[in-house]
């Protein structure tokens, strides 16, 4: 048992001696890298990560990889704000135009109304009618005047306003 206590012992003191000489060693080993370092500007030291370094350095790299995807997430952002910005004007727009279609259709159908109307008078009724209205609702009853009628509207204004009238229907086409 004295043999076995001595053996552990001695054991004990080998293991000392020879984690000691690992240590110095590697303290050796790393002034040697240091002084090639100071001297050659191509070498690099590269020391182990201890663990908290290591979990700094995954910590700063997610960090990145985060503000890497709120900017793409911000630009995503500000693209779908401009897409619905156009949808906007672009529906805006369309009712415009929707408003705009439908105001025209229902001044065709006035001037069909208006001009149905004319059709029944004669051209010395027509004439101080007309000398109130402007060219273009002139011309838009004429449009929807029947061919036999259409002479009345010309009869019923002076000579000089009715050839306007007919270059301007022509042009209009």
């Amino acid at each position: 048992m004295k043999g076995l206590f001595v053996f552990f012992i001695g054991l004990m003191l080998s293991v000392g001696m020879f984690y000691q000489a690992v240590k110095y060693l590697k303290e050796e080993q790393q002034k040697a890298f240091a002084e090639i370092a100071a001297h050659d500007s191509t070498f690099t030291l590269e020391l182990p990560l201890s663990e908290a370094d290591s979990l700094r350095l995954m910590l700063e790299n997610y960090q990145k990889e985060i503000a890497r995807r709120d900017q793409k997430m911000d630009s995503l952002t500000n693209i779908t704000k401009n897409s619905e910005l156009e949808a906007q004007r672009a529906k805006a727009m369309a009712e415009k135009l929707a408003l705009e279609r439908q105001a025209e259709i229902d001044k065709e159908e006035q001037a069909k109304v208006m001009a149905k109307t004319f059709s029944k008078m004669k051209v010395n009724q027509i004439a101080p009618i007309l000398k109130n209205l402007d060219d273009a609702t002139i011309l838009l009853i004429y449009r929807h005047t029947g061919n036999r009628f259409k002479q009345n509207i010309l009869l019923a204004i002076n000579e000089k306003r009715a050839a306007a009238l007919t270059k301007n229907f022509i042009t209009q086409r």
